[in-house]
């Protein structure tokens, strides 16, 4: 499964929230974002990285958060 299907995928990801972290100087992110998942817009190696560097990002913030409980 490569980055793209992940987001795909049934998991609960707030995609909204990934989009605007990956483009955050971008208004219309969510709307860049679904038209790329949908494949309307080319998916590049360059979002394959970004989401990979906001998903680590979300996910350490949510362990820190547990941290704190």
């Amino acid at each position: 499964m490569d980055i793209k299907e992940f987001l795909k995928s049934e998991l609960k990801i707030n995609l909204n929230e990934v989009a605007q972290r990956m483009w955050p100087n971008n208004q219309h992110a969510k709307v860049l974002m679904s038209m790329k998942l949908k494949g309307t817009r080319q998916w590049t190696d360059d979002d394959t990285e970004r989401a990979k560097a906001v998903l680590r990002e979300l996910y350490t913030e949510g362990l820190s958060k547990l941290d704190t409980l």
